[in-house]
């Protein structure tokens, strides 16, 4: 696996672990997307992959989130803050890295 050098090579590798962590740690690596973006820029493939593995997580085809389950909800949150930290505010439907 590569040094996390840069912010890109860490986005694309915590992104993986949406894929099979609970949701508690699911919560972390969003937020921690949602960080690193405001703080970093990030290419625009890191920027696609990111939200892909978000909105995958949100909608996942065996065991989406349940809002009703307080873990589940927190991941929930977290990702669509994560989300909503692409959204530019300037312009209310232009998205960018």
């Amino acid at each position: 696996m590569p040094k996390p050098w840069s912010s890109d090579v860490f986005i694309t590798m915590i992104i993986k672990l949406l894929r099979f962590a609970p949701f508690p740690d699911k919560t972390c690596v969003a937020e921690a997307i949602a960080l690193v973006h405001n703080q970093e820029p990030l290419s625009e493939v890191t920027c696609q992959a990111a939200q892909k593995m978000l909105l995958t997580g949100l909608n996942h085809y065996t065991h989406p989130p349940n809002p009703s389950v307080p873990k589940e909800k927190v991941f929930i949150m977290a990702a669509l803050r994560a989300l909503r930290s692409w959204v530019d505010v300037t312009r209310t439907s232009s998205w960018r890295c």
